[in-house]
């Protein structure tokens, strides 16, 4: 132990000057044992911390890249069966009118061949109405009105009746077109003129 009169020596403060000086060189020099030491553990440390957070950083860019691919078929699949839907959809419709129109060429052309063969009358004479047949149509949309519906006058009204329109066709291919008189004639027969 240094004695009490020894710390106010001026030779112990060259001393002590002597060696903070040597140790401070050492410091700046990087040679010093303790310094050296923490430094290390600090750059060990550091090194740590940045592999830590380029493996975060990966990490999170693989998650977002797998979540942009995830998510991108996704919406694939849903605009691959939205369209296929709609397409389903659209042939659907085709198919229903295809087969409405088959239906009333088929009924037009019953309604015509009967009306030629027995002029609308059944065995007695008696006159036979013949409805078309149709399938059932569903209700049309009101809260939806389409731009060909709009422009659209008003509809047809006809003034004879369906039998007097099927007695007329009867009486038109019984006829011959070349002679006005006899088809006269046989209107006023017809309608009891």
């Amino acid at each position: 132990m240094v004695s009490p009169k020894s710390r106010l020596n001026p030779s112990y403060f060259l001393y002590l000057f002597s060696v903070m000086s040597l140790i401070l060189r050492i410091a700046y020099e990087g040679s010093h044992p303790i310094f050296s030491d923490r430094v290390q553990e600090l750059e060990r440390d550091r090194d740590e911390c940045i592999l830590r957070a380029n493996l975060w950083r990966d990490y999170q860019l693989a998650c977002a890249e797998t979540m942009y691919h995830l998510e991108r078929e996704q919406v694939e699949q849903e605009y691959l069966a939205e369209k296929n839907g709609l397409k389903e959809k659209m042939l659907q419709q085709i198919d229903e009118r295809r087969k409405r129109l088959k239906e009333d060429r088929d009924a037009l052309s019953i309604d015509n061949d009967a009306s030629m063969d027995n002029g609308g009358r059944n065995a007695n004479g008696a006159a036979v109405r013949k409805l078309r047949r149709r399938v059932q149509e569903p209700a049309p949309d009101t809260t939806r009105t389409s731009k060909r519906r709009q422009q659209q006058g008003p509809p047809v009204q006809l003034a004879l009746k369906e039998n007097e329109i099927l007695e007329d066709l009867f009486i038109l291919s019984k006829l011959d077109s070349a002679n006005p008189r006899k088809m006269a004639r046989a209107r006023k027969m017809n309608r009891g003129y």
